[in-house]
Protein backbone atom coordinates (compact mmCIF):
# COMPACT_ATOMS: atom_id res chain seq x y z
CA UNK A 1 0.00 0.00 0.00
CA UNK A 2 0.40 3.73 -0.16
CA UNK A 3 1.04 6.58 2.21
CA UNK A 4 -0.69 9.83 1.85
CA UNK A 5 2.97 11.26 1.17
CA UNK A 6 3.15 8.63 -1.95
CA UNK A 7 5.77 6.64 -0.15
CA UNK A 8 5.24 2.55 0.84
CA UNK A 9 3.38 1.51 4.00
CA UNK A 10 4.73 -1.08 5.57
CA UNK A 11 2.08 -3.85 6.53
CA UNK A 12 0.44 -4.13 10.28
CA UNK A 13 -2.01 -6.20 11.65
CA UNK A 14 -5.32 -4.84 11.80
CA UNK A 15 -6.86 -4.90 15.22
CA UNK A 16 -10.57 -6.75 15.55
CA UNK A 17 -13.18 -6.17 17.78
CA UNK A 18 -11.16 -7.92 20.53
CA UNK A 19 -8.64 -5.59 20.86
CA UNK A 20 -10.91 -2.53 20.47
CA UNK A 21 -12.80 -3.96 23.44
CA UNK A 22 -9.57 -3.50 25.45
CA UNK A 23 -8.78 -0.23 23.96
CA UNK A 24 -13.01 0.87 25.48
CA UNK A 25 -11.40 -0.44 28.91
CA UNK A 26 -7.99 1.37 28.65
CA UNK A 27 -9.92 4.45 27.87
CA UNK A 28 -12.14 4.18 30.71
CA UNK A 29 -15.41 2.78 28.47
CA UNK A 30 -17.60 0.00 29.33
CA UNK A 31 -15.59 -2.94 27.21
CA UNK A 32 -19.02 -4.65 26.95
CA UNK A 33 -20.73 -1.60 25.20
CA UNK A 34 -22.10 -2.71 21.25
CA UNK A 35 -19.27 -1.85 19.00
CA UNK A 36 -20.48 -1.26 15.11
CA UNK A 37 -17.51 -1.72 12.53
CA UNK A 38 -17.44 2.30 10.73
CA UNK A 39 -16.31 0.70 7.34
CA UNK A 40 -16.34 4.00 5.03
CA UNK A 41 -12.73 4.95 5.98
CA UNK A 42 -9.55 3.67 4.49
CA UNK A 43 -6.50 3.72 7.00
CA UNK A 44 -7.56 3.58 10.25
CA UNK A 45 -10.06 0.74 11.86
CA UNK A 46 -12.81 2.44 13.18
CA UNK A 47 -16.18 1.44 15.57
CA UNK A 48 -19.21 3.15 16.51
CA UNK A 49 -19.68 2.22 20.25
CA UNK A 50 -23.03 2.71 21.77
CA UNK A 51 -23.15 4.23 25.18
CA UNK A 52 -26.17 5.04 27.63
CA UNK A 53 -24.68 9.04 27.33
CA UNK A 54 -24.09 9.01 23.84
CA UNK A 55 -21.88 7.15 21.29
CA UNK A 56 -18.59 7.62 20.48
CA UNK A 57 -16.39 6.81 17.57
CA UNK A 58 -13.34 4.62 18.97
CA UNK A 59 -9.82 4.53 16.51
CA UNK A 60 -7.43 2.54 15.81
CA UNK A 61 -4.51 4.68 14.01
CA UNK A 62 -2.60 2.56 11.44
CA UNK A 63 1.23 2.78 12.16
CA UNK A 64 1.75 1.24 8.95
CA UNK A 65 0.91 4.66 7.62
CA UNK A 66 1.70 6.92 9.83
CA UNK A 67 4.79 5.89 12.01
CA UNK A 68 4.37 8.40 13.98
CA UNK A 69 1.28 8.18 15.61
CA UNK A 70 1.63 10.16 18.24
CA UNK A 71 2.76 13.24 16.44
CA UNK A 72 -0.87 12.48 14.46
CA UNK A 73 -2.80 12.16 17.37
CA UNK A 74 -0.86 15.56 19.05
CA UNK A 75 -2.08 17.25 15.65
CA UNK A 76 -5.45 16.27 16.26
CA UNK A 77 -5.89 17.30 19.62
CA UNK A 78 -4.04 20.96 18.38
CA UNK A 79 -7.03 21.45 15.62
CA UNK A 80 -9.40 20.02 17.34
CA UNK A 81 -8.95 22.50 20.26
CA UNK A 82 -8.31 25.38 17.93
CA UNK A 83 -11.65 24.47 15.93
CA UNK A 84 -13.86 24.07 19.41
CA UNK A 85 -12.69 28.00 20.40
CA UNK A 86 -13.15 29.22 17.08
CA UNK A 87 -17.13 28.01 17.82
CA UNK A 88 -16.83 24.91 15.14
CA UNK A 89 -18.68 22.49 17.77
CA UNK A 90 -20.86 20.11 16.16
CA UNK A 91 -18.89 20.35 12.73
CA UNK A 92 -15.96 18.46 14.20
CA UNK A 93 -15.71 15.95 17.21
CA UNK A 94 -14.50 16.75 20.44
CA UNK A 95 -11.82 14.34 21.46
CA UNK A 96 -12.88 12.14 24.68
CA UNK A 97 -9.98 12.28 27.24
CA UNK A 98 -8.85 9.23 29.35
CA UNK A 99 -9.31 9.23 32.67
CA UNK A 100 -6.45 11.17 34.49
CA UNK A 101 -4.75 11.05 31.40
CA UNK A 102 -4.17 11.84 27.97
CA UNK A 103 -6.55 11.13 24.83
CA UNK A 104 -5.43 8.53 23.87
CA UNK A 105 -4.01 4.97 25.02
CA UNK A 106 -0.99 3.24 23.78
CA UNK A 107 -1.44 -0.62 23.68
CA UNK A 108 0.37 -3.89 22.40
CA UNK A 109 -2.13 -2.96 19.41
CA UNK A 110 -0.96 0.43 18.62
CA UNK A 111 -2.33 3.81 19.42
CA UNK A 112 -6.09 3.96 19.91
CA UNK A 113 -8.30 7.18 20.67
CA UNK A 114 -12.04 8.09 20.96
CA UNK A 115 -14.27 10.81 19.65
CA UNK A 116 -17.99 12.10 20.41
CA UNK A 117 -19.93 10.82 17.93
CA UNK A 118 -21.46 13.56 16.11
CA UNK A 119 -25.49 12.68 16.01
CA UNK A 120 -27.04 13.15 12.12
CA UNK A 121 -24.30 13.26 10.33
CA UNK A 122 -23.79 10.75 7.50
CA UNK A 123 -20.71 9.46 5.69
CA UNK A 124 -20.30 9.52 1.70
CA UNK A 125 -17.84 8.61 -0.12
CA UNK A 126 -18.88 10.82 -3.54
CA UNK A 127 -21.53 13.69 -2.97
CA UNK A 128 -25.32 12.57 -3.93
CA UNK A 129 -25.68 16.18 -5.55
CA UNK A 130 -24.16 19.45 -6.78
CA UNK A 131 -26.12 20.93 -4.02
CA UNK A 132 -23.94 18.45 -1.33
CA UNK A 133 -21.22 18.83 -2.59
CA UNK A 134 -21.60 22.88 -1.88
CA UNK A 135 -22.86 22.39 1.06
CA UNK A 136 -19.84 19.93 1.84
CA UNK A 137 -17.29 22.62 0.40
CA UNK A 138 -18.81 25.67 2.73
CA UNK A 139 -18.06 23.72 5.69
CA UNK A 140 -14.59 23.13 3.94
CA UNK A 141 -14.44 26.66 3.41
CA UNK A 142 -15.38 27.59 7.19
CA UNK A 143 -12.64 24.87 8.90
CA UNK A 144 -10.23 26.13 6.44
CA UNK A 145 -10.59 29.83 7.44
CA UNK A 146 -10.54 29.00 10.90
CA UNK A 147 -7.19 26.84 10.83
CA UNK A 148 -5.64 29.96 9.19
CA UNK A 149 -5.14 31.75 12.42
CA UNK A 150 -3.95 28.38 13.63
CA UNK A 151 0.78 29.36 13.96
CA UNK A 152 2.14 26.37 11.47
CA UNK A 153 4.64 25.46 14.13
CA UNK A 154 1.58 23.96 17.07
CA UNK A 155 1.44 21.59 14.11
CA UNK A 156 3.80 18.65 13.62
CA UNK A 157 4.96 17.17 10.09
CA UNK A 158 3.55 13.50 10.21
CA UNK A 159 4.48 12.76 6.22
CA UNK A 160 6.42 14.79 3.60
CA UNK A 161 3.79 17.37 2.45
CA UNK A 162 0.97 16.01 3.87
CA UNK A 163 -0.24 19.58 5.30
CA UNK A 164 0.69 21.01 1.63
CA UNK A 165 -2.85 22.30 0.38
CA UNK A 166 -1.30 22.42 -2.61
CA UNK A 167 -0.32 18.93 -2.76
CA UNK A 168 -3.36 17.97 -1.30
CA UNK A 169 -5.90 19.77 -3.87
CA UNK A 170 -3.32 18.40 -7.11
CA UNK A 171 -4.39 15.02 -5.79
CA UNK A 172 -8.05 16.04 -7.37
CA UNK A 173 -6.78 16.51 -10.77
Amino acid sequence: GRRPDGRSSRRVSRPGVEAARVALAALGLPAGATLEAVTSGHINESWRVALPDGDVLLQWLNHGVFPEADAVQDNAEVVLEHLAAAARQGIVPALLAVPDGPRRVRLDSGLWRAFDWLPGRDVHERPADAGMARTAGAALGRVLHDLRALPAERVRPVLARFHDLDVRLADFD
